[in-house]
């Protein structure tokens, strides 16, 4: 079974003849970009599949587009909405909810989020 190579701004950057500092500029929509210049760059993008690497992303910038939320029981028809309110709210503004529920306990809370860092 052969592995696939992973597609790298590099690799993008080659393709489209372009610098890689002008494929980052492309992917984190820099404004400033000749639309000739965006134009072979996505079109490399496209050619190659690349994709972002969020992982890698989040670990330079040190954040991440999660929101952590506990809430008591999400079957409660207060909590549920509350939720559902918090997702929309997040997608909207293109972030992700990972939620735990907490029983009746609020030490749960506090122990699940410790590993979580406020974005």
């Amino acid at each position: 079974m052969a592995t696939q190579k992973h597609v790298t701004m590099n690799d993008v950057a080659k393709l489209a003849g372009v610098s890689l500092k002008t494929v980052s500029n492309v992917v984190n929509d820099y404004e400033f970009i000749k639309d000739s210049t965006r134009r072979k760059v996505l079109d490399a993008i496209d050619e190659l599949g690349y994709a972002v690497n969020v992982t890698a992303k989040n670990l330079r910038s040190g954040r991440s587009d999660i929101i952590g939320l506990c809430i008591p029981d999400p079957q409660v028809p207060y909590f549920a909405k509350l939720l559902s309110f918090v997702i929309q709210e997040a997608q909207e503004r293109g972030k992700q909810v990972m939620f735990s529920p907490t029983g009746t306990s609020s030490t749960c809370c506090t122990a699940r989020s410790h590993p979580w860092r406020p974005v």
